[in-house]
C-alpha cells in the first residue's frame, strides 16, 4: 500500500492504531513512545556520548482519532504536561496535536513556559475535561496569545512531502538545540546543569565555594 493509500485510511483507524501508522509515515528514523506518562506521542533520538546532557525530547503530541479542534488538543496537551511533566529537565523542541487528516507543530518557547509556571492555576484537573475552570481558562489564553501564529500546520493529504521535510530538517537528531535562560526556566535549567554538568567540570567546588565567600567578606566586610 503506498502512502496516498495509507492516508486515506487513516480516518478508518482507531486511535492506537492510528499513532502507529503516524509513526511509520513520518517518524520511522526516531525513537517513539506512546502514552509516556500520560503523553500521548512522543519522538527522541538518542544524541550517543551527549544524551546526558542535551535535549533528546524532540515533540510531544496529542493525538485524536476524529478530526479535532487543534487549539483544544493543545489546550489538553499542556495541561497533561503540566500535571505530570513539568519537572522533566529535558524540554521537547515542539509540542503539537495530530489527528487523522493534520498535523501541527508549536515550538516549546518562553511563552509556553510562562504558561506552565502559572501558579495560580489548578493543575490537578483531568486533561481532557473541557468543562473544567482550568482547561476553559487555558484554551482562551492559547487564542488571546494566537499561538498558533507560530505554529506550522501540515495536512496530509497535500503536504506530506513538506511535513516530511520540516520534520527532517527540525527535528533532526544533530542539530543541539540552545535553551535561552529566563526568569521563567532558570530553577529547571540551574538543577538540570546540577545533575548534568556540575560533576563533569574540574573544580573542587568545596575549595571554590570557600573562596567565593572570603572574597564576599573582603568585598562586605562586617563591622
Amino acid at each position: 500500500m503506498n502512502d496516498i493509500q495509507i492516508i486515506k485510511e487513516l480516518p478508518k483507524l482507531n486511535e492506537a492504531t492510528l499513532k502507529q501508522k503516524i509513526r511509520e509515515l513520518y517518524f520511522e528514523n526516531f525513537k517513539c513512545e506512546f502514552e509516556s506518562n500520560k503523553i500521548d506521542f512522543c519522538i527522541w533520538q538518542d544524541y550517543g556520548l551527549l544524551k546526558s546532557v542535551v535535549n533528546q525530547n524532540l515533540f510531544w503530541a496529542e493525538a485524536k482519532q476524529k478530526e479535532s479542534d487543534l487549539e483544544q488538543s493543545l489546550t489538553q496537551l499542556i495541561i497533561t504536561i503540566a500535571k505530570y511533566k513539568k519537572r522533566e529537565s529535558h524540554r521537547p523542541r515542539y509540542i503539537g496535536a495530530f489527528d487523522a487528516y493534520k498535523m501541527i507543530f508549536l515550538p516549546f518557547d518562553s511563552e509556553i513556559e510562562e504558561i506552565l509556571n502559572q501558579n495560580a492555576m489548578n493543575w490537578n484537573v483531568t486533561p481532557s475535561d473541557k468543562t473544567s475552570e482550568t482547561f476553559v481558562y487555558l484554551y482562551k489564553q492559547i487564542k488571546d496569545k494566537q499561538l498558533l501564529s507560530k505554529a506550522y500546520p501540515f495536512e496530509y493529504s497535500k503536504d506530506t512531502g513538506e511535513l516530511r521535510a520540516f520534520i527532517k530538517k527540525n527535528l533532526n537528531s544533530n542539530v543541539i538545540t540552545k535553551e535561552k535562560i529566563n526568569k521563567d526556566n532558570f530553577v529547571r535549567v540551574y538543577h538540570k546543569w546540577l545533575k548534568y554538568v556540575k560533576e563533569s567540570i574540574a573544580v573542587n567546588w568545596e575549595m571554590a565555594k570557600n573562596s567565593m565567600l572570603k572574597w564576599e567578606i573582603s568585598i562586605w566586610p562586617i563591622y
